[in-house]
């Protein structure tokens, strides 16, 4: 399904230049180096209490 023309697409296109920003200030780059990098991190994550079931 093309969704270019969605109603949602002119509302997405007002708000991008306000949230980007914001978004661009708060996230942070979390790159994967390995597998056993990725599981550390994951289990980070969920000693962190952030993985909810």
């Amino acid at each position: 399904m093309n969704t270019i023309h969605a109603a949602t697409t002119d509302i997405s296109r007002f708000l991008d230049p306000f949230i980007r920003p914001l978004f661009d200030i708060h996230a942070q780059s979390r790159p994967i180096i390995d597998d056993g990098h990725l599981l550390r991190q994951l289990e980070q994550y969920v000693r962190n209490g952030h993985l909810k079931s």
